[in-house]
């Protein structure tokens, strides 16, 4: 009977063991790219976006665009048109891995062209999520080519290109997408 106790002594020993080693979590990583204009603080992709969005903003005639820094103030401040994606990875993030993410991550998007960093920045327990307002990205592009004071005639710039990329301590990636975009001035009030 000692004998059959001590072998069920090291049997338990080496299983729990083996659990203990067997529980280290994965590797983390991105399990799924969402691209999405709309996320809440808690992850939820409101607004889930699909490749090729065309974008479609009606402005009211008192807020007629004469400029491209017009129609990009606009977009910016009432339309709030938001391109952006949510990181999901493939388990829930320790402590300490949420820190290191904080600490190194940036995102970048590069709109016809043109770089530049991400506005926004969310992480939640499984995902990360960043954004940047389609009116800085317009303003931006124009403005390096010396266009922002210029008339907006939307199909000298759309569609275009797309490419947000992504990087913190561990992880890394990019995404494309095409958007298209189209703005109506609402009829004068009477």
């Amino acid at each position: 009977m000692l004998l059959l106790w001590k072998n069920a002594k090291s049997t338990f020993t080496l299983l729990s063991l083996l659990l203990f080693f067997a529980c280290e979590p994965a590797v983390l990583s991105v399990s799924k790219v969402e691209l999405c204009d709309y996320f809440t603080r808690d992850g939820i992709c409101k607004e889930p976006t699909a490749l090729n969005k065309k974008y479609s903003v009606d402005i009211p005639n008192i807020k007629k665009p004469q400029t491209w820094e017009d129609l990009g103030n606009y977009l910016y401040f009432h339309a709030r048109e938001t391109p952006g994606f949510v990181l999901r990875m493939n388990r829930k993030m320790s402590p300490e891995e949420r820190k290191n993410i904080k600490e190194t991550y940036f995102a970048m998007y590069e709109f016809s062209g043109v770089r530049g960093k991400m506005e926004g920045f969310e992480i939640g327990e499984d995902w990360i999520g960043s954004f940047n307002y389609l009116g800085s990205m317009v303003k931006e592009k124009q403005k390096r080519e010396n266009r922002l004071n210029q008339y907006p005639y939307e199909t000298s710039l759309f569609p275009t290109d797309l490419e947000f990329t992504w990087s913190a301590k561990g992880i890394s990636g990019s995404t494309k997408t095409r958007i298209d975009f189209v703005y109506h001035v609402l009829p004068a009030e009477k």
